[in-house]
């Protein structure tokens, strides 16, 4: 396997000052080399194949100071369950979910690619091209279908297409063969284009400010060779680099040659300092896009971990005095309390079991109340009718405590199976879930998303490993599709995202304190433009067995 990765890459004349394969990496470790590389003055770029971590924290550690000046790409193995599966008994180490590995990934700084091939472009990318300053793309092609397929992908991947000044029109124009497209972005101009005409328009692009990438596309048409259009790409890269001068940024360019490999193989050895070549728009396009974020992410600050005062010592009290009983899941209103003790807001809970302990728990809380099963039996209770809202007075705290019965009884559970939960009401708004959980390998991962009952089928969630930063948390909000519901939207205002940020951070600090939790569900989290309004209206809380 390693061979044939080095043997690939020594075509494309990229060299190596080390190769390791651990094997069960019984004395070596993934971390230990990383830490190594990052060092070494000889490597510029860490590329591994990985079928497990080791130990996740050491490597978080290790990656996570290296990539802030060195790339490390990642194929991980084991993405599917049946994959896992193989990768645990081919090396004995169990592989964590992979959505948690993704997040474990990103958090690092870590490039993950999804197969071989797509590591080694990217490869060939961070070893020949600078880190880009921004997103804004050029694409010059003579040929329109190409040239619209680099479009699409640059602009799925958060890319943007560049703005040509008004003076790089004019002399485009002035260049160009009438029937060529030069209003826009790609300039298509059609298969008239020679070799000659690849270095001026490449070197125009190249000067304009509003470029920040250039993706040169050649379909080779019959009496010009993929050589000569990749030795004229190369000679307007020359011809920047000059004039950029010692120490200056120079803009990276990803060339798409479409054609046979025979055609293009004495590329990199007859030009060393010739930009990447790919054979197809996908392949520049996803390396443009890796290379953008990674270069946001060495500029990004590293963020504040933010370590709030909480009542630890009676959180984990109520924890113990559970798991001493036998008890899985944690009571709602202890649930409650436990929130509480990390300044999580809460709203008013009392666990019942019959109709006069709802009826005290309700005058004592206050009307409007709800009342809806504990959720020990019932994962999805409004699905089953168990969840009943704005109970104004004694008379309809009755009748509702008769309806929830039935439907917990209806749900196949019997008389005492389900208790009840009485809570004072939170007036609707947007609702987001909290969650968490503990992998076996990678530990405990907290859970952001849009809310609700139908969080299952909209799975607009992100994943990340704790601790958290407050640009982690800033980031987790951004990166849900509902961040625009929660932003507002036909004239709503806002929800407190500020507190919702520092939310996510005191629960980040609770999963990592509370260490007999081995799952959290706060589902729905309501949130207002007030923080004050803002409260989790149901907690469900598992521990380990003790």
């Amino acid at each position: 396997f390693g061979v044939s990765i080095m043997e690939y890459m020594g075509r494309m004349n990229i060299g190596f000052s080390s190769f390791v394969s651990t094997g069960n990496s019984a004395d070596i470790t993934s971390d230990a080399l990383i830490a190594h590389w990052a060092r070494d003055p000889s490597t510029s770029i860490i590329a591994a194949y990985m079928e497990s971590f080791g130990d996740p924290r050491m490597f978080l550690q290790a990656a996570r100071g290296t990539t802030k000046h060195k790339p490390i790409i990642v194929v991980k193995s084991g993405r599917t369950p049946a994959g896992q599966r193989a990768a645990s008994s081919h090396t004995g180490a169990l592989a964590g979910t992979d959505t948690v590995i993704d997040a474990f990934l990103h958090q690092c700084g870590v490039i993950r690619s999804n197969s071989i091939s797509e590591m080694q472009s990217l490869v060939a990318a961070f070893s020949r091209c600078h880190l880009p300053k921004g997103n804004r793309v050029a694409i010059l092609t003579n040929s329109g279908g190409p040239g619209i397929m680099a479009t699409d992908s640059l602009i799925a991947g958060g890319m943007e297409m560049a703005r040509f000044e008004e003076e790089t029109l004019a002399q485009l124009r002035g260049m160009m063969p009438t029937e060529a497209a030069i209003a826009a972005n790609p300039v298509d101009f059609t298969a008239s284009g020679v070799p000659g005409t690849y270095r001026d328009v490449l070197s125009l692009l190249l000067d304009d400010p509003n470029v920040d990438i250039v993706i040169p596309i050649f379909v080779p048409p019959l009496m010009v060779t993929p050589a000569d259009v990749a030795r004229a790409i190369t000679e307007a890269l020359r011809s920047h680099n000059t004039k950029e001068g010692p120490g200056g940024h120079v803009k990276p360019v990803f060339g798409v040659i479409m054609a046979e490999e025979s055609s293009y193989q004495m590329v990199y050895g007859e030009l060393p300092d010739c930009p990447p070549i790919y054979p197809f728009t996908e392949m520049a396009a996803g390396a443009c896009i890796e290379m953008h974020r990674y270069a946001e992410w060495q500029r990004r600050p590293e963020g504040t971990i933010h370590r709030f005062t909480a009542r630890t010592d009676e959180a984990r009290a109520i924890l113990r005095s559970h798991r001493k009983a036998g008890r899985v899941q944690i009571p709602a209103a202890d649930g409650m309390r436990i929130l509480a003790c990390y300044g999580l807001p809460t709203t008013a809970t009392q666990e019942v079991e019959t109709v006069g302990e709802a009826l005290e728990s309700a005058r004592e809380i206050g009307y409007p109340v709800s009342l809806k099963a504990a959720g020990r039996k019932l994962a999805h209770k409004s699905d089953t009718g168990a969840v009943m809202l704005g109970i104004r007075n004694d008379a309809e705290l009755r009748d509702a405590c008769v309806q929830v019965q039935g439907a917990i009884e209806r749900a196949g559970h019997g008389p005492g199976d389900e208790a009840w939960v009485v809570q004072g009401m939170v007036k609707p708004g947007r609702e987001v879930i909290l969650g968490a959980s503990v992998d076996p390998i990678m530990g405990p991962s907290i859970t952001f998303g849009t809310g609700g009952k139908y969080v299952e089928i909209l799975r607009d969630v992100v994943t990340r490993i704790p601790p958290i930063t407050d640009l982690d948390a800033e980031e987790m909000v951004r990166s849900v599709r509902g961040h625009a519901l929660l932003s507002g939207v036909r004239g709503e205002e806002a929800v407190a995202l500020g507190f919702l940020g520092k939310c996510l951070m005191r629960f980040s600090q609770m999963v990592l304190e509370l260490d007999e939790i081995t799952q959290v569900d706060l589902n729905p989290f309501i949130l207002h433009p007030n923080p004050s309004e803002c409260a989790i209206v149901d907690a469900r809380i598992w521990v380990g067995s003790s």
